[in-house]
């Protein structure tokens, strides 16, 4: 039978998907990539052979990166670059590669944009970011996290990556990310974040604590100086070092999220996860 069918085919991926784990955490977007495969493995036929089997799987997975790392990024930019006006003053944090591609296409509309990258240890993404941005003629500016309070004056808008949202609107991000809306906010700043919709989870969250990713804690220590205040933390029985790879920012902060479907607020979010059914209880890693 076709039940039978997927129960062979889930004990053969069940290795893979272990070793994925092994390798680090599963993020929101590997899980629900895993999840639409499942889902998909399910209307397979008892009478197909091994090899059709295989080059369905296969076919899935590249419409899979087709449409969500292809189509819905372009349909992302052209939403989000309907908010872009010439003369627009846009602070983002991070790289995120999405970000990345509605300022290009911005760029690549004649739009006279000025932005503002915002970094922070300790991956300091926000450097591959600038590059790119001069090569396509955008005036940019490189900060740190603890700037952003001096430039937000002059900002018009903030535009910011994710890697996962939640159901109850909040947004799991960069570590940083949270502060700079925070702060965004305070100075009545519109903050709008890009996300495809294959980041979207069931999983609720409000805070940064019940389920997190956690780098090596040695990162912290190199300071990029000859003083190295932290190098024998080990040696502190009372001291601990914590490096977290995400934060949670939460809905309260967020304007908008630009998705494929449309630029929705953070309370749809649970709208978009029933109309994808992500949730399904019979999908479980």
């Amino acid at each position: 039978t076709a039940t039978e069918l997927y129960k062979e085919i889930d004990n053969i991926m069940k290795p893979n998907i272990t070793f994925l784990k092994q390798c680090r955490p599963l993020s929101i977007s590997m899980s629900n990539a895993i999840r639409y495969l499942k889902r998909e493995v399910i209307s397979f036929g008892r009478s197909l052979s091994l090899e059709e089997i295989r080059t369905s799987i296969e076919e899935m997975v590249d419409d899979f990166i087709n449409i969500n790392f292809t189509l819905h990024p372009k349909a992302i930019s052209e939403t989000a670059n309907k908010k872009i006006r010439d003369g627009d003053v846009i602070l983002t944090y991070s790289h995120s590669k999405l970000v990345e591609k509605v300022l290009l296409d911005a760029a690549a509309q004649g739009k006279k944009i000025k932005v503002i990258v915002a970094d922070g240890r300790v991956q300091n993404l926000g450097r591959s970011l600038c590059p790119g941005l001069v090569a396509a003629g955008i005036h940019s500016t490189y900060i740190l996290l603890s700037a952003v309070s001096q430039v937000l004056p002059s900002v018009t808008k903030v535009l910011l990556g994710c890697d996962g949202v939640m159901a109850n609107g909040c947004v799991l991000a960069n570590v940083g990310t949270s502060q700079v809306a925070l702060l965004a906010k305070s100075y009545n700043k519109p903050v709008v974040v890009c996300c495809e919709t294959y980041k979207f989870t069931e999983r609720v969250q409000t805070d940064s604590f019940v389920y997190n990713e956690l780098s090596d804690p040695d990162d912290l220590v190199t300071t990029g100086r000859q003083a190295q205040p932290l190098a024998d933390w080990r040696d502190l029985s009372s001291l601990c070092l914590l490096n977290l790879v995400y934060d949670l920012t939460p809905a309260s902060l967020v304007d908008s999220i630009i998705t494929e479907i449309s630029e929705i607020p953070p309370t749809s979010v649970p709208v978009v996860l029933r109309l994808h059914n992500m949730g399904d209880p019979s999908l479980a890693l």
